[in-house]
């Protein structure tokens, strides 16, 4: 009688090891936007507000800036 035997191929620990940096990735850029989400502007000036601003002063005026839901 035959067993069924899981295949492992050495690829797979690769394969882990990108999952494991992009996960830790990922949870560093989480960390610091939720740092950096809790400090405002000096000037006052919302985000919407800066990109409209810089779009206008680039002459760009066929873009809409709005707001979605979502925290990146």
């Amino acid at each position: 009688m035959m067993y069924p035997m899981f295949y492992f191929d050495p690829s797979y620990v690769l394969i882990l090891i990108g999952l494991l940096l992009s996960m830790a990735a990922s949870a560093k850029v989480n960390s610091t936007y939720a740092r950096y989400a809790r400090v405002g502007a000096r000037c006052g000036m919302t985000g919407a507000e800066a990109a409209k601003r810089l779009l206008n002063s680039q002459g760009i005026y066929d873009v809409t800036v709005r707001r979605v839901p979502g925290k990146l």
